[in-house]
């Protein structure tokens, strides 16, 4: 980012390495199965130069193919919280899905372990998606804001 970040994440382009399920609310008896791959840079301090990427690609067999891309459109806010040892990084702000006009509003959740070598994320895209916890290696996000 280049600037001093008191609280923030990056994740560049990491790919979820096993099957996420995701649960849509216009397909509520399908729950797809495929690779997450999320692209983010956002810090409390530079709200405007953030930004929050999430590319999900349906490898499960059920139809419709469930597959998009939802790029933000805005950071509303960043926020770091500790408790009982977790930090808690969370983004939320606006944004569209590829090939939709609507804007839907967001939330991203990161929590840091103090001692563990992996992090768990979740993300709801309100009256679209959501999805529950996720695990990705440690060594391929960079905090700000937490304990290391």
């Amino acid at each position: 980012m280049g600037i001093r970040c008191a609280c923030g994440l990056i994740i560049p382009n990491l790919t979820s390495i096993n099957q996420v399920p995701l649960f849509f609310l216009e397909t509520p008896d399908i729950d797809a199965l495929g690779s997450v791959t999320v692209d983010i840079d956002a810090c409390n301090n530079d709200l405007q130069g953030s930004f929050v990427t999430i590319n999900f690609l349906q490898t499960s067999p059920e139809t419709p193919d469930l597959s998009f891309t939802f790029n933000s459109v805005q950071i509303n806010s960043v926020t770091c919280t500790t408790d009982v040892g977790v930090c808690f990084i969370q983004i939320t702000g606006s944004g569209q899905v590829e090939g939709e006009t609507e804007t839907r509003q967001f939330q991203f959740l990161v929590e840091q372990q103090e001692g563990q070598p992996s992090r768990i994320f979740s993300f709801s895209i309100v009256l679209f998606a959501s999805t529950g916890s996720i695990f990705f290696p440690q060594d391929e996000v960079t905090t700000f804001g937490c304990p290391q």
